[in-house]
């Protein structure tokens, strides 16, 4: 790390990495009745849980 900051690709991997193996429990709130959250969950979903290897 060396103080130097981490680029987007390598917080996106990291946080895949955690989720996959129980390390990183993601919380996440909103409501699909009142459609609140529900664009966030799923480029969540996409973005660090659906991440290929």
């Amino acid at each position: 790390m060396a103080g130097e900051e981490f680029t987007k690709e390598e917080i996106i991997k990291g946080l895949h990495k955690g989720v996959v193996n129980g390390d990183i429990v993601p919380v996440m709130v909103g409501s699909a009745q009142q459609n609140i959250g529900i664009h966030t969950l799923l480029n969540y979903i996409e973005l660090y849980i659906a991440l290929s290897n």
